[in-house]
């Protein structure tokens, strides 16, 4: 028993060796222990046996599992970041390449402004670097447009994008040279997404499939047509990643990255996203029943997840998209939308829609093999073209693309043609990862030879030929070029470069399996994408409009180093040297500005005190001297000489023109006569209503009126002494020194006006010898010099206008009783970039402080330590009355509905917070009577939507037709 036991603990002991000493160990004597103890044996035996052999697998598996791994991992790695950025990296190379073609800035002298980009947006970038760099205020700019709403427009152009802050990196003076930079992140950003996306969703995707789509993104005829409204190419990099989201949130119920893509598009440029959301809002459903239609239940789950996030982001949205509504509500562009006007329109420009299409021919040929395969992946067609239906069917029927463009819209017809063009790239990606094997016709199968030879010329005649048409015709294409708009010459050019890539990439879908298709399906991707790109990419040469030079921003640089330092006084471009958002490259305050979303009572209150109105801008050309010192402008820039009776010359200066080594003069003024910026006047001024129906001088001589309490109107219609040639020639006699002015506003036809036998000039931005009356950018009062003693010849060149009771004349005598007078006025203000301080000093009761600046409601006032009200006055501005003595008054500017939007916003990411750690804690359970009563109210208001934006105006389309036929 004793020897049995010292075997048995042998045993035991033996069971605690290790693995490498169970391997050494002897096995007679370990098999002679086994055969003793027969029970210990079998047990033991198989316990040994399956321990001895899965340790030694489990060892080798470790360590070989370990490498490999390992190895994974790194090829994983490896795999993502070549995903990632292989394709903004080639992005960039081909953007440089057509950079340094053409000559752009880093590689030339060049700019890529032009249009829209000219005009608005790069000038709105100044107003972004000064409030980055902390030196302006983001919601108020004192300088543009008689001081400006700042938050409505900045949130309209899409200032508060990320992607635009990166202007803060650059110096103030290379802002123009900054945009070719950040048109090559856009573009980079573009593909980079549009990468992401296709990784995910079509997980076995080829990478030079994946590249190839992603810079047919990057470089779709959207983004090189519309880059000249850069802010809208921020909502093209985050589609991507919306789309995705939104699947996520279909198919898993999963709402963070839904909610934040949604907000980061409403927050990045509401105007476009407003229009993401119209594409989300139509297409969920599609896929809602496309593809989880196998169980009612996941699909209200899916509609509740799908409007609580939209109905979350609108409200984490809520301090950009209330505060801009309100403003846009009370501007101009709100006048726009009436539905029973808007259903009545029944034609638009279908063609230049269409060319969104034509410019890369893939996704085309893809869709018609998807309408040839429909069998095999009928899911996927009904989703595709039934969202495709969406967003394609507004090429045809007008009245739907206003209802997406909230009204109207002016020039680029179809903001919004990036969704439909990366719907048909994701068909691309589905055909090609579903459908990769090749397809050769059955002619070839015994002839190889001859099948070469037809796919090389199919092949190379597209790229040769594209070469050609570049190469003939770039001069004439880049002429053409406005906004898309081009002949139908060059329509039919890019039609037949188009049907020839078309057939290029069907051919190359026959070698889909060849170790020669990836290079050569890039290589043709981007040898079409440089095709266009080198057109579109650049400033055209003809037929943009005047603003498609940068040379103005050189001439604003100009201008700006001979300003002084003074913040308060206005400026006044006299001859229109500059373009209408000067004031915020000079950093100089001016009436002028483009602000594009304005108020109507502002435009109408300069337009009748004579200065120039077009679309959604302000112009200072125009006006009287009186009105320009009414309204604190105090020196002037002219192309032309002004007399000295009116004006003092400070400098002389040369500035480039666009025929850059070319110069021209330019002379900086100071009036001879100066008002403060703000004025104590009477409280009478609030009773003075700008009148539609009377003239700009009646109106003028109200105002001085008003202000002054004088009856006598300062301004005069001149002492027309005779009239010839059919009311053509006027003789006006001029006694005292008087400035003369022609009222001719709301004529149309254009005209010459000669002043003693000399045609008036009267230049504008690129046409600086212009002597035509009116103009787009000269429609306000005519100045036609200063006179005395003596009879004034005043001709026009249109025979039969009888302006005799429109020659006016301000005696400048009178005009100086009335500056001395005013200027008598106790008020000074100070102006930080953020707030405003004014020091007035009443002797009355009844006056106030009048500052010329826009009125808005936004405005506050804290007189003497108490609120108090700020009215409107002059027409639109601003106003407060005065206690009598000294009044200290303080003004602070916050957009209208800010503050309550800001906590509405903030108080919706605490309760998303709060409930994502209730339901981590305790998951929460929604009722059955919550989740489809959330189903079916969604299909009511679907089922609305759809009869109100696509029904009723396809029908009304529908009904004009056979009217006409």
């Amino acid at each position: 028993m004793d020897e049995n036991n010292k075997d048995y603990k042998s045993i035991i002991e033996n069971k605690f060796l290790t693995k490498e000493e169970h391997l050494t160990k002897g096995n007679s004597e370990f098999i002679e222990y086994l055969r003793r103890f027969f029970f210990i044996r079998f047990i033991l035996s198989l316990r040994n046996k399956r321990y001895l052999k899965s340790e030694i697998i489990n060892n080798h598996e470790i360590t070989s599992s370990n490498k490999f791994y390992k190895d994974k991992a790194a090829a994983k790695l490896s795999s993502g970041l070549i995903y990632n950025i292989l394709s903004p990296i080639i992005a960039i190379i081909i953007l440089c390449f057509i950079y340094s073609i053409k000559g752009i800035y880093p590689f030339g002298e060049n700019s890529i402004i032009w249009g829209d980009l000219g005009q608005g947006t790069v000038k709105l970038y100044y107003h972004m670097y000064d409030v980055l760099h902390g030196t302006k205020s983001f919601f108020y700019n004192f300088n543009i447009s008689s001081g400006a709403n700042m938050y409505g427009t900045s949130t309209f152009m899409g200032l508060l994008s990320p992607i635009s802050w990166i202007i803060a990196l650059f110096k103030r003076e290379e802002i123009v040279h900054a945009i070719s930079y950040l048109l090559i992140i856009r573009c980079a950003l573009s593909a980079f997404t549009a990468s992401i996306f296709f990784k995910k969703i079509f997980k076995s995707m080829a990478l030079h499939i994946n590249v190839g789509l992603s810079l047919m993104y990057a470089f779709s005829a959207y983004n090189l047509t519309q880059y000249t409204n850069m802010m809208w190419l921020d909502i093209v990099i985050w589609f991507p990643l919306l789309v995705l989201s939104a699947k996520i949130m279909l198919d898993k119920h999963i709402l963070r990255w839904y909610i934040i893509m949604l907000s980061i598009c409403l927050i990045s440029c509401f105007y476009i996203g407003f229009m993401v959301l119209l594409f989300i809002f139509f297409s969920s459903i599609t896929y809602i029943y496309c593809y989880l239609s196998y169980c009612k239940m996941k699909r209200a789950f899916s509609v509740f997840y799908l409007i609580v996030g939209t109905v979350a982001s609108l409200f984490i949205s809520a301090f950009v998209i209330i505060p801009s509504y309100i403003q846009i509500k009370d501007s101009s562009r709100s006048q726009s939308f009436n539905y029973k006007s808007i259903i009545g329109v029944f034609e638009g420009p279908t063609q230049y829609k269409l060319l969104f299409f034509i410019f890369t021919a893939l996704p085309v040929v893809m869709l018609i093999i998807l309408i040839h395969m429909y069998n095999k992946h009928k899911r996927f067609v009904w989703f595709i073209f039934l969202s495709l239906f969406c967003t394609v069917i507004q090429a045809f029927v007008e009245s739907i693309n206003l209802m997406w463009h909230t009204g109207s819209y002016n020039a680029f017809p179809y903001r919004y043609a990036f969704i439909p063009i990366f719907l048909m790239l994701i068909a691309c990606g589905y055909i090609l990862v579903n459908e990769n094997k090749p397809i050769v016709p059955k002619l070839f199968n015994n002839d190889k030879h001859l099948y070469n030879l037809l796919f090389l010329t199919l092949i190379i005649i597209p790229v040769i030929y594209a070469m050609l048409l570049i190469n003939k015709h770039f001069t004439d294409i880049n002429k053409s070029i406005d906004s898309l708009f081009m002949n139908d010459f060059f329509i039919s050019r890019f039609l037949l470069v188009f049907l020839l890539f078309a057939i290029s990439y069907r051919m190359l879908l026959f070698l889909q399996r060849s170790k020669l298709f990836p290079v050569v399906f890039l290589s043709v991707i981007i040898v079409e994408l440089i095709a266009h790109s080198i057109i579109f990419i650049g400033i055209p040469t003809e037929n943009v409009g005047i603003e498609k030079k940068d040379v103005y921003f050189q001439i604003e640089e100009a201008v700006k180093l001979e300003n002084d330092n003074d913040p308060i006084t206005r400026i006044k471009d006299r001859d229109r040297l500059m373009s209408d958002n000067y004031p915020l490259v000079l950093d100089r305050p001016s009436i002028s500005g483009w602000m594009h979303i304005i108020s109507p009572e502002e435009q109408n209150s300069l337009n009748k005190l004579g200065y120039t109105s077009l679309f959604t801008r302000t112009i200072d050309t125009g006006g009287t001297i009186f009105s320009d010192t009414l309204l604190g402008i105090g020196r002037v820039i002219s192309r032309l000489n002004m007399d000295k009776a009116v004006a003092t010359l400070v400098k002389d200066s040369s500035v480039p023109t666009e025929n850059k080594d070319f110069y021209e003069d330019i002379h900086i003024y100071d009036y001879n006569h100066k008002l403060p910026f703000c004025k104590v006047i009477p409280n009478t001024v609030k009773q003075f209503n700008i009148e539609n129906s009377a003239s700009a001088i009646a109106n003028q001589n109200n105002l001085y009126s008003s202000i002054t309490c004088e009856k006598k109107p300062l301004i005069n219609v001149a002492n027309v002494v005779k009239v010839e040639n059919n009311n053509s020639i006027f003789y006006v006699d001029v006694e005292s020194e008087s400035m003369l002015y022609l009222d001719a506003m709301g004529y149309k036809k254009a005209f010459n006006i000669f002043v003693n036998d000399e045609a008036l000039t009267l230049p504008f931005l690129s046409n600086r010898e212009n002597k035509f009356y009116p103009q787009g950018w000269q429609n306000g009062l005519v100045e036609l010099g200063v006179f005395k003693n003596q009879t004034v010849k005043v001709a026009l060149s249109e025979p039969d206008i009888n302006f005799s009771k429109s020659i006016y004349c301000l005696n400048l005598s009178d005009y100086e009783r009335y500056i001395n007078k005013i200027k008598e006025s106790n008020a000074t203000i100070s102006y930080n970039g953020r707030f405003m301080n004014v020091k007035a000093i009443s002797n009355k009761d009844d006056e106030c402080v009048f500052l010329p600046i826009t009125y808005d409601k936004g405005w506050k006032c804290i007189l003497n330590g108490k609120s108090a009200p700020v009215y409107k006055a002059a027409g639109y501005f601003m106003m407060v009355e005065l206690n009598k003595g000294e009044n200290n008054l303080k003004f602070t500017f916050m957009p209208s509905y800010f503050m309550p939007s800001l906590l509405i916003s903030i108080g919706t990411l605490l309760a998303i917070a709060a409930i994502y750690v209730k339901n981590k804690i305790n998951p929460i359970k929604y009722k059955d009577y919550i989740i489809f009563g959330t189903y079916y109210i969604y299909h009511f208001i679907y089922f609305i939507g759809f009869l109100l934006i696509y029904i009723i105006p396809i029908l009304y389309l529908m009904h004009h037709l056979i009217k006409k036929v």
